[in-house]
């Protein structure tokens, strides 16, 4: 009777998947969360059936907008190689490929640079943050990278 009710309970569990459509870029993504925004789609949807709305035009406050988050995403850039020669190589218009350097500002960087908290560890000698960003591992003190591993 055990086995029966446990089976039971395993072939009723069920996800719920959320559409969200970027109103900038028009590019869709599926998520098992609601982000704001997001379509909940039905048990009889599926990824393919779902029409995919068009990009949306960018009218003249998007096109400031994004001018404008271009040139802060550049004079980021262009500060950061000033202070570590070589650590951002631009890819495109407003996107740059920046590797995390020994003393960069976490904080200020972590944008540009892609990295993301993955944890601490503590020792005698204080608590020392774990970041990663691509291949890259980094360990922070404060707020200033003090190792970086790629």
């Amino acid at each position: 009777m055990i086995i029966a009710l446990l089976c039971g309970v395993c072939f009723s569990a069920h996800g719920q998947i959320y559409k969200y459509v970027d109103p900038v870029t028009g590019a869709v993504e599926y998520l098992n969360y609601d982000k704001g925004g997001g379509l909940r789609m039905d048990s009889v949807d599926t990824l393919s059936e779902i029409p995919i709305a068009s990009p949306v035009s960018c009218n003249a406050a998007c096109e400031k907008s994004r001018a404008t988050r271009i040139q802060r995403t550049d004079a980021t850039a262009n500060t950061i190689n000033k202070r570590w020669p070589g650590a951002c190589r631009k890819l495109d218009a407003g996107h740059w490929s920046c590797v995390p350097r020994v003393g960069m500002n976490v904080r200020e960087h972590a944008e540009i640079t892609g990295l993301r908290r993955v944890g601490f560890t503590e020792d005698a000698s204080g608590k020392v943050d774990r970041w990663a960003a691509g291949g890259c591992r980094v360990l922070v003190a404060g707020d200033k990278i003090s190792s970086v591993s790629c």
